[in-house]
Parts: structure tokens; sequence; C-alpha cells
């Protein structure tokens, strides 16, 4: 009889043990299951991106402060682990370190023309790059990209509701849809109050303006169309804007008839560079402003 029972007894310990290595069998592959689900968007080129579960850091490449800007926007710019691009290491873009001190001393990741630096983007291993529409088409450097293995999200915007959908999907792939939404709200009020101070001011006193880098003789960014209209300004390139960045020469802007010139540059300059900026410039804007100024009182 207690040999029966005994019997009975290792039978049901071998059983629970059996039942034990299952259940935890089976608990492994659920972690497991949950570790390496993925989600997938779709990017503002159409575009479907697989994403990690968990977005950790993030890369951005193109127009770095711009990009930057946008993930601040949403709260999460200690994710970025590049450092701004060259061109971009000037007094002007200082405030990017106030707002993210971790791209200080981080390597830039593309060279002068935008493309990606592939091997160092590698070392850093972003769970996601941001890229955008700057000197032609931003496909090829997601595609190149993500066939690194690094998931790339394209963000396009040339018109004011295209910054809102960037932004939103900035907001989808970090996680922070709320705050994507709050900066979507703020951005549509801040509209509305411009709109009712400019509404005051009839058409024919709207300045002629000139939106530029002075530097480089380029009029960058298509938006700045809207920026300026949207300010009360009349702008001089919206007549010959084909591309996102615009040339243009000395002889052209001689014949442009604008009394504003908006040149960020030039304002983010010390005193020693702003000698070297063209020297016919200042005597230009004053003959301009001059010509305004008959123009308002005839």
């Amino acid at each position: 009889m207690n040999k029966k029972r005994i019997g009975l007894s290792l039978m049901i310990i071998v059983l629970l043990a059996i039942s034990c290595i299952f259940v935890a069998g089976c608990g492994k592959d659920k972690a497991v299951d949950k570790i390496t689900t993925t989600r997938t968007i779709v990017d503002m080129m159409g575009r479907e991106v697989t994403l990690p579960p968990e977005i950790n850091s993030v890369a951005t490449i193109g127009p770095g402060p711009v990009l930057n800007s946008l993930v601040f926007a949403v709260g999460e710019g200690d994710m970025i682990i590049n450092g701004l691009p060259d061109f971009a290491r000037t007094e002007r873009w200082k405030y990017q370190h106030k707002f993210a001190p971790n791209i200080t001393n981080q390597p830039v990741v593309q060279t002068s023309d935008f493309q990606p630096n592939v091997e160092e983007l590698l070392k850093l291993k972003p769970d996601v790059v941001f890229t955008m529409e700057a000197k032609g088409s931003c496909e090829p450097i997601a595609e190149l990209l993500t066939n690194a293995g690094m998931p790339t999200v394209c963000l396009v915007w040339t018109e004011p509701e295209e910054v809102k959908q960037a932004i939103s999907l900035i907001g989808e792939v970090l996680n922070q849809e709320a705050r994507a939404q709050e900066y979507s709200k703020y951005f549509d009020d801040t509209i509305a109050r411009v709109n009712k101070a400019v509404d005051t001011i009839p058409e024919d006193k709207h300045p002629r303006v000139l939106h530029c880098n002075i530097q480089s003789m380029t009029a960058p960014h298509a938006i700045t169309e809207w920026w300026v209209s949207q300010a009360g300004g009349d702008s001089v390139t919206k007549e010959v804007r084909v591309a996102e960045n615009i040339e243009f020469s000395v002889e052209q802007l001689l014949k442009w008839d604008f009394c504003k010139l908006i040149s960020l540059e030039i304002m983010a300059f010390s005193e020693s560079k702003r000698r070297t900026s063209p020297p016919f410039l200042p005597n230009l804007l004053v003959t301009k402003q001059t010509k305004q100024k008959r123009k308002e009182k005839s």
C-alpha cells in the first residue's frame, strides 16, 4: 500500500514538474513575442516603415536644426544621438544645445550636401532616423538607411498643414501623440492671433520682403513664402520659386523691389563676421527702403 502511495506521489511530482516546465516555456515564448513585436507606420512619402516596439534613440539627417526642433516639440530632445551638421555649428543655432545638451559632443553624421555617413550612423545604432526633403528627394536616403538596418521616416512639408502632419507623425513614432496634438493646437491658435492682426493692414501696405541667406545668395525653404504672407508681407521670391531652394544673382537682388530683408545668417553673425557680408548691402537696403517710403507717401 505504501509503495502504491509512494509511486502515486512520485507520479504527481513528475507531472507537476512537467507542467511547470511547460508553463515556463509558454511564458518564455510570450515574453519573446512581446520583445519582438514591431509596429508599422506610413511616412509622408507613403512608405511603410517598420519600427521597434520602443524608441529610445533618434538620429536626424538633412536640415538637422529643423528636424531636431520637431523632436524638441514633442519633448524628446534627449533621444537625439547625433551632433549638428557642420553648417549648423554656428551662433545662430546655439539654442539647439540649450534644448538638447546631449548633442553637443556627438559626431556629425552627414556630408555638406545632406548625404548620410552610414558607417558613423551604424556605430550610433539609432532606433529610428528622421530625414526630410532638402536637396532633392529624401526617398533614396531613406531606402539606403533602411537597407542598412536603420528604420527611416521621411518628412515632407511645403504647406502649413504638412507641418502639423509632420509633428503628428513624429508624435506617433515616439509615442508622444498627446504632445503632438498640443503643438498643433498651439500652431493653430498662434496663426489665428497673427491673422487677426494682419487683417487690419490694407493689402497695399504690405511690405515687399526678401527672405534669404545673403552669404550663399540663396532663398531656402519653399514654406517661407507662406511665412512671409502670414506675417503680412509680400514675398518677392514667390514669383520665381520653382524648387525648395533657389539661387539668385546680384543682378536679381538689385532688380527685386523689396524694402525688408530677412537674413538670419547676418543677424546671428558676430560683428567681425558681419563685415564679410556683401559691402553693397547696407546702401542697397537704405535705397530700397527710401523708395518704399516715397511710394507710401504718393
